[in-house]
């Protein structure tokens, strides 16, 4: 177990994020006692809010707050069980002999979990004032000065 960064931008100017869990490995099976990690890749907004079905219970569609992702490779993503883990930036340091950890997004919902949909994740960088507001309350006026007024 190791602290992780938060991403506090909404740009994520890297394509290959991690997701992992011990929810089910496909779907409507039970989860699993072993952490799964998969590798996925950005997919835009745009694209994302054509592929998912519209019938997928949500008619507002993906919004700006979120991030669709998805394994192109395997069609695999998070599953049932995973819900609220991590989506993360792993960056090599400097140094190239370890990784900086980045709290990209957290897993929200998607369609099945070995299908071609994507998955959504709740944006991290959306809730970052929020966030600071709640774990670091004494320190949110020096952060966010402007919400003063």
């Amino acid at each position: 177990v190791r602290p992780i960064r938060l991403w506090v931008s909404d740009d994520i100017p890297y394509n290959k994020l991690h997701a992992m869990g011990y929810g089910s490995t496909a779907f409507a099976q039970a989860p699993t006692n072993i952490l799964t990690e998969l590798e996925l890749s950005i997919v835009p907004l745009l694209q994302c809010n054509q592929v998912l079905p519209s019938d997928s219970g949500v008619p507002e569609g993906v919004l700006d707050s979120q991030i669709c992702a998805k394994d192109y490779e395997r069609n695999r993503d998070t599953c049932q069980g995973d819900s609220g883990g991590p989506l993360q930036l792993n960056l090599m340091r400097k140094n190239r002999k370890h990784f900086r950890y980045y709290l990209i997004g957290m897993t929200s919902y998607g369609e099945f979990c070995r299908s071609a949909y994507p998955g959504v994740y709740t944006r991290v960088s959306s809730y970052i004032e929020w966030i600071t507001s709640v774990v670091w309350p004494e320190q949110y006026d020096s952060y966010f000065p402007e919400q003063l007024q």
